[in-house]
């Protein structure tokens, strides 16, 4: 039976992941995910159909506008967590 999946989620887990590598704020899992939340509520869902492990749509997620509207809620996000850590 295939999943559905918001590909978005893919997204914005990687870009969270790669950007607070960086950062001088806590990369504990509690703030990733916290972060995570506070993008995906900031962006709209893209949901695709998921079987045996591939991804089957023709989201063009490299799109440019996508990448920076991604970028700008994750660092939003990121800066929220930081300023307020769910785990203190």
């Amino acid at each position: 039976m295939p999943d559905l999946k918001n590909y978005m989620e893919i997204l914005v887990s990687q870009m969270v992941y790669e950007l607070i590598q960086d950062s001088n704020q806590c990369k504990c899992s509690l703030c990733q995910l916290d972060a995570c939340a506070l993008a995906l509520n900031r962006l709209p869902p893209c949901y695709v159909v998921k079987e045996k492990g591939e991804i089957y749509t023709d989201v063009q997620n490299r799109m440019n506008q996508e990448q920076v509207d991604i970028m700008m809620a994750v660092l939003h996000a990121l800066e929220q967590v930081k300023l307020s850590p769910g785990h203190t």
